[in-house]
């Protein structure tokens, strides 16, 4: 048994202990809100807390699982008296002789040999805190995994993420900003909302005490499958190597990610409406034919108050295609001076403030908010089908519900042409409506196609 720590262990287990002490206190507080310091600010803090607890702790117990493990005879480094520290490869490395794909197969037939390396590949991922294949032969762990329901599903070996260079995809700005919920395996979700309130008045000596019956509604949020497939010849699962692996998995996972922020837009789907398409949302004209940015400067005020006079909340973001965010960029004042400038570099009367230089997500602040951009944002809205739109909206106020990807493979339904079928799937449940007025779209004429 081992008796000694690494000098990771020992320093991660005193960032556990501090980690445990920050989460008693910030429950201490919750439980005994101090004067001036609101539930809801004391809540998000205790949450931090405690996630922070929680990713120390998986850490912990992977180094304390990395240190038990028996180091082999190989090529590694060397120390005095010949003794070398080394470390095994993984079992689905770009250039092994066998892909992931393939083995899944030959498992459904009975290889023993796929089953064993299927079988070493769960050991290898749960050591490395990394998510394992369900799949034939393996059996599934709630702390690595999620089974969700039948076949051949598995996530893949970690080098199908970090290797491939895939086809250019958007990924998904605006459904990372909303809440993100554990999934609950339901096809639908009921979120019960008061519609009319109680009402309350002074009351007088001997007179009736105001009283009104409040009137309730639920709001309901639908699960949508977001799924693609792909037919493979058997002889490229059998003969290519881990490459079939790599092009699918890395596409279909992204495309798929494009499609969630997609339908977390505009999808138009019954109890499943995205974010524009919710009744009763804040609208903000911006009407101009050469656009200035001191009046896109008032609308963006303008919707942000809309939110605030609806809900009593802040916005808590704001989101823009890439196109308008370099107008910004680009835009100068009289004496030529950019009104965008980078954090902390000196400038005059600023309008915004350049974080990051990045094709998507968070790039920098406007008006005190954060700005994200996403081209999946649509460009061709408006009668001459080439305006965009900017939406200011308080994320704590959007629901989401995401369940794991899941990659499945089928060859019956394809044995006839000796192909196999490859699918990949999520479930999503988004509820934007529980309050409509936490979100402004500003559009018009003054967001038509930039010219820089």
């Amino acid at each position: 048994m081992r008796t000694q720590h690494t000098q990771r262990e020992v320093e991660l287990r005193d960032e556990v202990s501090a980690a445990v002490d920050r989460m008693g206190q910030a429950l201490e507080a919750v439980e005994h809100p101090p004067a001036g310091r609101s539930q809801r600010e004391l809540q998000r803090a205790f949450d931090k807390a405690r996630d922070e607890h929680k990713g120390l702790d998986r850490q912990l117990a992977v180094e304390e699982a990395r240190s038990n493990l028996p180091v082999p005879p190989a090529e590694g480094l060397r120390f005095r008296d010949g003794v070398r520290v080394t470390g095994e490869p993984l079992t689905y490395e770009p250039e092994a002789p066998w892909g992931f794909f393939s083995d899944m197969f030959a498992a459904t037939k009975g290889s023993p040999e796929a089953r064993d390396r299927l079988d070493n590949h769960r050991h290898e991922m749960s050591v490395e805190g990394r998510r394992a294949p369900v799949g034939p032969g393996v059996e599934a762990r709630a702390a690595i995994t999620q089974t969700m329901g039948e076949g051949g599903e598995l996530i893949a070996p970690i080098y199908l993420q970090d290797k491939w260079v895939g086809l250019p995809r958007p990924t998904r700005p605006i459904a990372n900003t909303f809440r993100q919920e554990k999934w609950l395996h339901t096809n639908s979700i009921n979120l019960p909302k008061i519609k009319s309130g109680t009402t309350v008045a002074v009351q007088t000596d001997g007179g009736t005490v105001s009283s009104t019956a409040i009137t309730t509604e639920l709001i309901t949020g639908q699960a949508q499958t977001i799924a693609g497939s792909q037919d493979v010849s058997q002889q490229l699962v059998d003969l290519s190597g881990p490459g079939v692996d790599q092009v699918l998995f890395d596409d279909l996972t992204r495309a798929i990610d494009t499609q969630v922020d997609v339908k977390c837009i505009e999808g138009t789907a019954t109890n499943a409406k995205g974010l524009t398409q919710v009744s009763g949302i804040n609208t903000v004209t911006f009407t101009e034919t050469t656009p200035k940015v001191t009046k896109f400067y008032s609308k963006t005020a303008l919707a942000g108050l809309e939110v605030s006079k609806g809900v009593f909340l802040p916005p808590t973001v704001i989101a823009m295609h890439p196109s308008r965010w370099a107008w910004l960029l680009a835009a100068s004042d009289t004496a030529e001076r950019p009104l965008v400038v980078p954090h902390g570099a000196p400038g005059f009367n600023a309008t915004a403030l350049q974080d990051k230089v990045a094709a998507q997500n968070l790039v920098g602040s406007f008006q005190g908010l954060p700005v994200i951009i996403d081209p999946n944002i649509p460009t061709t809205k408006g009668a001459g089908t080439n305006q965009d739109e900017v939406y200011v909206y308080d994320g704590n106020q959007i629901y989401m519900w995401e369940s794991t990807p899941v990659l499945r493979i089928f060859e019956q339904v394809l044995s006839a042409k000796l192909e196999v079928r490859i699918q990949a799937y999520v479930y999503m449940i988004l509820i934007a409506g529980r309050l409509p007025k936490s979100i402004s779209v500003m559009q018009g004429t003054g967001l038509a196609a930039v010219s820089l």
